[in-house]
């Protein structure tokens, strides 16, 4: 596979709170879910509220493991807000 390949097929889950009031702190949870094989290491690359990233490093998983990941984002202002897209990928350790 080439460096940097970017997976469209890897679930992976968003849970948001329902209702943001301004100026607080929201709590986005990412749940990845492996398939039918062992996963390699994958990077996990969320765009946020203001086009910001935040990326995680997630360890090889077993077939069919889950894991949840968990970050804030600071809400400022009244009004909707996008958040996304998330990109999994992984390289090819050998090149």
């Amino acid at each position: 596979m080439p460096a940097g390949f970017t997976s469209t097929s890897r679930p992976l889950q968003r849970r948001l709170p329902d209702h943001v009031f301004a100026d607080e702190v929201m709590r986005v949870q990412l749940t990845a879910v492996a398939g039918r094989r062992r996963t390699p290491m994958l990077t996990v690359d969320e765009v946020t509220i203001g086009a910001t990233h935040r990326m995680f490093g997630l360890a090889p998983m077993r077939p069919d493991a889950q894991r949840a990941l968990e970050y804030t984002v600071a809400v400022g202002s009244r009004g909707v807000r996008l958040l996304g897209p998330c990109n999994v990928t992984h390289s090819d350790p050998f090149g």
